[in-house]
C-alpha cells in the first residue's frame, strides 16, 4: 500500500510540474518576436537557488523531454556512461546554459537523494551477482581512535550478568533445538562462521541476545586475528606470539584490532576502474569522433602470499570468477606481495611474455565510507630497466636500487667483471663499495661493523672504523663446457647480502650497480632480490646476480669463417685428387705439394680462431677432424697416381733424328745430362714445398694479426693488447703492431716511429730511431720529439698500474737534456703505483732516455693526475 500511494503522489506531482512549464512556455511565446527577447526570458523564468531546483528535479525521470537543466544534466552523465561522448557533450552545453551552477545542484542532488538510495539497497540479497560503480563523494574515511570506548559496553555487561538470560522460542510449543549445544560447540561455530562470512555476522548477532553475546566473545576474535593477520611464511605459533604483541595497541581488544587495523582482503579482489579518451578517425572534416575507453585492473591476493594483476577491457561480471590460481591470458602478471607496517604492500611481479623485466608495485591499504580495507591507494610503480650486453666493447649497466632502511643506511656497490677463464671456469668480479646515510661518517669510515657475504665463497668482516676498500672474488661458474665452441655458454650465480654483526637479523639495503665489457665475451646477466620475512619484519635482503656468459657476436663470425675457409680448401683439395684418380689427371711433383701444404697449414689455420681450446671442440669435429681426413686422403691418392703413372723417359739417342757415332763420347754426354735434370727436379720439388708451407704460415699469421688488430684497435688496456699479440710468429711483428695500435689511440705518437720493446706490469722500454723528420737544425733529435718519446713511455706505464676505468692527465712535463741525442734511442721507465684514500691524487713519474752506448741523453720528469673511477 505504501508503494502504490507513493507513485499515486509522484504522478500528481509530475502533472503538476508539467502543466507549469507548459503555462510558461505560452506566456514565453509572444517575445519570441522580438530580437534577443528568448534567452532574456529564459534567464528570468530559471529557478537560481540550489534549492529550487533540487525540490523540483528529485523525482525527474529521462524517458520524458528534457526541459529544465537538471534533465539535460541527467542526460549528459548518463550518455558518458554509456560511451556516447558527442551526446553527452550536448546535453552538458545545454545544462550549462540553462544554469551554469547545474554541476553543484547535481552534486547535492545525488548525496541526498540518488547516495542513501543506494545504502538503503546495498544490503538486500540478490540473485545475480552484478556489479555497481558507485562513485564517492565527500570527505575521506577517517578511522575512530584505537583506545575509544565501546558504546555498547555497558549493554553486553548487562547481557551477560543476567541469570535468565537463554533461548525464547518464537511457538511456545515448539522447543529451541540449538539450546542442547553447549558454549563451546557455538562457539567454534561463530569462528568459522568469521572466516567464511564476515558480512553475515552482523544478521547472526541480531537473532538473539545469545547469539549477540557470541559474536562479541574476545577468544572468537582472537582466533580470527591469529589467522587473518598471519603474513605468508608466518607460522600459525608465530603469528600468536605477534598478535598478541599487537594488540596491546587496541587495549588488548581483539575485536577492535579485526576491524581497525589494516589488512589484506582475501574474499574479494580489487578492482580499478580507468578511463581515456582518444580521437577516432572520421572520413568528414566537420566531424571529429572521440572514444571513451574504460579498462579494469584486478588485482587479487592469495594467502600463500602470491599475487594475481591482470589488465582488460572485460567487465567485472566476466573476470572475477576466472581470476584464481593458475589463471594465464595476455596482460596477466603474477607475483609475490609483502606487507610492511601494516598498512603498505609491496609487489613484485613478472608478465611471462615480458621475460627478464620485473615490475615493483607499492600500495597503501585505505578504508572508505563502504566499507573497511576496501581500497587500495597507488603509492609508487617502478619498472627497473636492466641493460644487457649486446656489443663488443661497450660499457653497459645493470642497476637494481632499493631504498634505505627507516636509519637512512643502504649500501653502494659497483661490480666491474674483469677477466673470464673458460678453461677454468671462472670469473673474476671486483666490488668498490660505498656506505650511505649513517652507515658511515664524511670521510667514509664505517660507523658500525657489518659483515659482507658472497654466497658461501667469502665472507669479509668490517669494523668500526674501517674504510671500504676494493674487492676482488673470483667465482665458479656452475654449468658450461669448452667442447661446444665457438656456441659454448657458462652460467653462474652467486648471492650478495650484508647484515650488522651485532644484529644478525637486520639486513642493509644493497643497490647493485654491474658494468662489464670485455672483448670476445659476450654477457647476459640478470638480477633478483630475495627477501625473508617473520612477523611482519624483513629478517634477509640478498641480491642473486646470474651470468650467462658466452661468445661475443665477432668471435663467432670469425670461427664461423675459418670452418668454411678449411671446407673450401679440403673440398678443392678432394676435388682435384678425384679428378687424379678418375679422371686421368696429369699430376707432377708440384701438384703433390699443394696437398701436403695445406695439411701442415690447416692447424695453423684453426689456431687462428680466438679462444680456441685443445683439439675435440664442437668446432673440430663438425670440420676440422673432417677437413684433415679429406686433404690427407687426397694428397695420398695424388702421390700414388703420380708414383705409378710414372714412365721411364726414353733416350735420348732414340729420340734423335739421326743417329749417333758408337764411340765414347755420346756415353760421356748422356752421364752428365741425367745428374742435372735429376738435380734440377729436385730443387723445383724442395722450392715447392718451401713456398707452399711458407705460404700457408703467413696467410695464418696475416689472419691472426687482422682480426687482433681489428679487435684490439679501440682498447683502453695497453698491457692487455701487448699480452695478447704474444702468440706464435706474430710476436716477431709485435714491436710494430703494438706502434699501429698506439698511433690509433694516440695519434701523435706515430709521428716520431718509435717502438715498445718490453712491457710489464710497472715497466715499459722503448725505442726511437735516428729519423730526418724528427731532428732539428742541428741534426740532432728534437726536443719535441724526446718529450713525446718520453711521454708516451711514462704514460704505458702509469697505466699498467691502474683499472680500465681510471683516467689520467698530464699535469707538468719537465725535460733536463744531458748530451744531444743522435742514433737510437732508448726510453725506460720502472713504476709502482700506490692507492690512498683520495680519488684524485699526483704521480710522479721519471723517464731515462738514452742513446746506442748507454750513455744518458735526457731525463723527464713526469706529473699525472690519477682519477681513481672505480673506487
Amino acid at each position: 500500500m505504501d508503494d502504490a500511494s507513493n507513485d499515486k503522489v509522484l504522478e500528481e506531482f509530475r502533472n503538476a510540474w508539467k502543466q507549469e512549464v507548459q503555462k510558461k512556455h505560452i506566456t514565453e511565446k509572444p517575445q519570441d518576436k522580438g530580437e534577443g527577447s528568448s534567452n532574456s526570458t529564459v534567464e528570468h523564468t530559471v529557478e537560481h537557488t540550489v534549492d529550487d531546483i533540487v525540490e523540483k528535479t528529485e523525482s525527474l525521470t529521462t524517458n520524458d523531454t528534457p526541459v529544465t537543466a537538471m534533465d539535460h544534466y541527467v542526460i549528459a552523465v548518463d550518455n558518458e556512461r554509456q560511451g556516447k561522448l558527442g551526446k553527452a557533450l550536448d546535453s552538458y552545453r545545454r545544462a550549462f546554459k540553462l544554469d551554469p551552477d547545474i554541476d553543484y545542484a547535481y552534486k547535492k542532488h545525488y548525496q541526498d537523494t540518488i547516495l542513501p538510495s543506494i545504502q538503503k539497497d546495498k544490503d538486500k540479497p540478490t540473485k545475480d551477482e552484478g556489479f555497481k560503480h558507485i562513485v564517492p563523494l565527500g570527505k575521506e574515511y577517517t578511522a575512530p581512535s584505537a583506545t575509544r570506548l565501546d558504546p555498547l559496553a555497558e549493554l553486553i555487561s548487562s547481557f551477560a550478568n543476567d541469570p535468565e538470560l537463554s533461548y525464547i522460542p518464537q511457538l511456545d510449543y515448539k522447543p529451541v533445538s540449538v539450546a542442547k549445544l553447549p558454549n563451546e560447540v557455538m562457539l567454534h561455530i561463530v569462528r568459522h562462521l568469521i572466516l567464511n562470512s564476515i558480512s553475515t555476522l552482523p544478521y547472526f548477532a541480531l537473532t538473539c541476545k545469545k547469539f549477540f553475546l557470541y559474536s562479541r566473545d574476545p577468544s572468537v576474535w582472537q582466533y580470527a586475528c591469529f589467522r587473518v593477520f598471519k603474513t605468508p611464511g608466518m607460522t600459525l605459533e608465530q603469528s600468536r606470539q605477534y598478535q598478541c604483541n599487537q594488540v596491546l595497541q587496541y587495549d588488548g581488544h581483539w575485536m577492535r584490532m579485526f576491524i581497525d587495523r589494516p589488512r589484506i582482503r582475501y574474499d574479494g579482489v580489487y578492482i580499478s576502474t580507468c578511463h581515456y579518451i582518444r580521437p577516432g578517425a572520421s572520413d568528414t572534416a566537420w566531424n571529429k569522433p572521440i572514444h571513451f575507453v574504460t579498462y579494469y585492473r584486478y588485482i587479487r591476493f592469495f594467502p600463500d602470499g602470491t599475487v594475481l594483476k591482470h589488465l582488460t577491457t572485460d567487465e567485472p561480471i566476466h573476470v572475477v570468477k576466472w581470476l584464481v590460481p593458475g589463471f594465464h591470458k595476455k596482460q596477466c602478471f603474477h607475483g609475490k606481495f609483502l606487507l610492511e607496517n601494516n598498512d603498505h604492500i609491496m609487489i613484485v611481479m613478472k608478465d611471462p611474455s615480458l621475460k627478464g623485466e620485473t615490475f615493483n608495485l607499492s600500495l597503501k591499504i585505505k578504508t572508505t565510507h563502504r566499507g573497511r580495507h576496501n581500497k587500495l591507494v597507488w603509492d609508487e610503480y617502478t619498472m627497473p630497466t636492466w641493460q644487457v650486453y649486446t656489443e663488443e666493447g661497450r660499457s653497459s649497466t645493470l642497476i637494481s636500487y632499493r631504498d634505505p632502511n627507516i636509519r637512512g643506511e643502504s649500501l653502494y656497490i659497483a661490480a666491474s667483471v674483469l677477466s673470464v677463464d673458460f678453461s677454468q671456469k671462472t670469473y673474476t668480479i671486483n666490488f668498490v663499495m660505498q656506505a650511505n646515510g649513517t652507515l658511515a661518517n664524511e670521510i667514509g669510515q664505517l660507523n658500525q661493523r657489518i659483515t659482507l657475504r658472497f654466497s658461501a665463497i667469502k665472507s669479509y668482516d668490517l669494523e668500526t672504523g674501517d674504510v671500504l676498500n676494493p674487492i676482488q672474488v673470483t667465482f665458479k661458474y656452475d654449468e658450461g663446457s669448452e667442447i661446444d665452441y665457438p656456441l659454448d655458454f657458462y652460467s653462474g650465480v652467486f648471492d650478495l647480502f650484508a647484515y650488522y654483526m651485532n644484529d644478525t637479523s637486520q639486513s642493509i639495503p644493497i643497490t647493485f650497480h654491474l658494468d662489464a665489457s670485455i672483448t670476445s665475451f659476450h654477457f647476459m646477466p640478470t638480477l633478483e632480490h630475495h627477501q625473508q620475512y617473520q612477523n611482519g619484519t624483513v629478517l634477509s635482503d640478498r641480491i642473486s646476480l646470474k651470468i650467462l656468459t658466452g661468445r661475443s657476436t665477432t668471435t663467432q663470425g670469425f670461427s664461423i669463417f675459418i670452418c668454411i675457409l678449411m671446407w673450401l680448401l679440403s673440398l678443392l683439395m678432394g676435388l682435384f685428387g678425384f679428378q687424379v684418380v678418375f679422371r686421368k689427371r696429369r699430376a707432377d711433383a708440384h701438384a703433390c705439394m699443394i696437398g701436403i701444404t695445406t695439411l701442415f697449414a690447416l692447424p695453423a689455420v684453426r689456431s687462428a680462431q680466438p679462444g680456441i681450446p685443445d683439439v675435440g671442440c664442437v668446432s673440430d669435429i663438425l670440420g676440422y677432424y673432417w677437413n684433415m681426413a679429406i686433404i690427407a686422403c687426397s694428397s695420398i691418392a695424388v702421390i700414388m697416381c703420380w708414383v705409378i703413372r710414372w714412365e721411364k723417359p726414353e733416350p735420348m739417342l732414340q729420340r734423335s733424328v739421326h743417329p749417333l757415332p758408337n764411340n765414347g763420347s755420346c756415353t760421356s754426354v748422356l752421364t752428365c745430362v741425367e745428374p742435372i735434370r735429376l738435380t734440377k727436379v729436385a730443387l723445383e720439388l724442395e722450392w715447392t714445398i718451401f713456398t707452399r708451407f711458407t705460404v700457408g704460415v703467413l696467410t695464418a699469421t696475416i689472419l691472426s694479426t687482422f682480426y687482433l688488430v681489428l679487435t684490439l684497435r679501440n682498447s683502453k688496456r695497453p698491457l692487455v693488447v701487448w699480452e695478447k699479440l704474444n702468440k706464435p710468429l706474430i710476436k716477431l711483428f709485435r714491436p710494430k703492431i703494438f706502434s699501429l695500435l698506439l698511433g690509433n689511440v694516440n695519434p701523435y705518437s706515430a709521428s716520431i716511429d718509435m717502438r715498445i720493446s718490453t712491457f710489464s706490469r710497472g715497466f715499459c722500454t722503448g725505442f726511437m730511431r735516428d729519423r730526418h723528420r724528427n731532428r732539428n737544425p742541428f741534426k740532432s733529435i728534437h726536443a719535441t720529439a724526446l718529450a713525446t718519446f718520453a711521454e708516451s713511455v711514462g704514460e704505458l706505464c702509469l697505466l699498467s698500474n691502474l683499472q680500465p676505468k681510471d683516467e689520467i692527465s698530464l699535469m707538468s712535463l719537465e725535460l733536463e737534456f744531458v748530451k744531444k741525442a743522435r742514433g737510437l734511442l732508448t726510453a725506460s721507465t720502472d713504476f709502482t703505483f700506490e692507492e690512498g684514500e683520495e680519488p684524485t691524487q699526483e704521480v710522479k713519474l721519471q723517464v731515462v732516455v738514452k742513446d746506442r752506448t748507454l750513455d744518458t741523453v735526457a731525463i723527464a720528469h713526469l706529473v699525472w693526475s690519477v682519477e681513481q673511477k672505480s673506487n
